[in-house]
């Protein structure tokens, strides 16, 4: 199955050659980046952003306004070739895309815009390696300076290592998998498959006892700052492992946290066995909209916000 995550940043507006970060109510004096953005949402809502240059189609659908806040599906796709599509039941073409036709993924998203506060929090769907991050941002940003030119519009990740160390604070470090791609071959033969060496890939899983935890918070600590590398995490006989997560119970939710890539720690929160899937094999907006309303309520408690209804 596609992994399903969801991506936090935050928005805030500054003066130009500035590094002070302005109300986002009353950023100049006379405007509410909610109204701005409340333009630029109608506006994508009612047309097609047909981006020639770059062969790319985008729009906002099913947009929704609780409270100062955003919510609905980014549905984006790209143009300009032709491809087959393939029943895979009998392997005849289902499909033939021409270059005109574009391939439109849907891509749910809520932005909360606090009155009194210098930041919005944004969270994004992505689905695997897919997203619509980069093209919102930039879509959205060029529509900002437009209008006013000499306020710049920061959308950036949320702060990583915060993060993680607040779950880790805060939670109980219940399953880490280390992972390896590829089957070794002893395994292989072992099962008595048809798999050749190097296909799919093999896991160690060790799981915690009941109420009980892994101390890992300062080897992790240790990562997140850089001075050690997953690889000395633990040591298999036999076993060279790429790739670790671990899994941390909070409030009585888990969440799976990668830490292959500490860099990347902020981007990816993995919600692929919290979700629904539809009839269509892709999530739910109600069971999207669920988690990220408890991530968004977490992150604007985090950063001091907690009279917010994220509704």
């Amino acid at each position: 199955m596609t992994n399903i995550s969801l991506s936090l940043y935050t928005l805030r507006l500054r003066e130009t050659h500035s590094q002070e970060y302005l109300p986002i109510d009353n950023f100049d004096e006379e405007h509410d980046l909610y109204q701005i953005i409340g333009d630029y949402m109608t506006d994508r809502s009612q047309n097609y952003r047909n981006d020639e240059d770059n062969k790319h189609l985008f729009r906002i659908s099913g947009l929704q306004k609780p409270g100062r806040s955003f919510k609905g599906t980014i549905e984006t796709g790209d143009y300009g070739y032709e491809t087959d599509i393939v029943n895979v039941d009998d392997f005849t073409l289902a499909y033939a895309k021409q270059t005109d036709d574009a391939e439109m993924f849907p891509f749910y998203f809520y932005l909360a815009l606090p009155q009194g506060a210098n930041l919005g929090i944004l969270a994004m769907q992505r689905l695997g390696q897919r997203g619509v991050k980069t093209y919102f941002s930039f879509d959205l940003v060029s529509y900002f300076r437009h209008r006013f030119s000499q306020i710049m519009l920061d959308i950036e990740p949320l702060i990583p290592a915060q993060l993680i160390r607040e779950y880790l604070q805060n939670g109980r470090a219940t399953k880490i998998r280390f992972i390896r791609f590829g089957i070794h071959s002893d395994i292989s033969d072992a099962v008595r498959k048809n798999h050749e060496p190097g296909e799919g890939l093999t896991e160690i899983v060790i799981r915690a006892k009941k109420d009980r935890q892994f101390p890992i918070r300062g080897l992790v600590e240790q990562i997140l700052a850089g001075e050690r590398d997953i690889s000395t995490l633990a040591n298999f006989r036999n076993f060279e492992y790429k790739t670790v997560k671990v899994e941390i119970e909070i409030s009585g939710v888990r969440r799976t946290i990668d830490l292959t890539h500490p860099g990347n720690l902020n981007a990816e929160l993995d919600i692929t066995n919290e979700v629904k899937l539809g009839d269509d094999g892709l999530p739910t907006f109600e069971s999207l909209d669920v988690l990220a309303k408890q991530y968004i309520s977490d992150a604007l408690g985090r950063v001091g916000i907690n009279n917010y209804n994220v509704q």
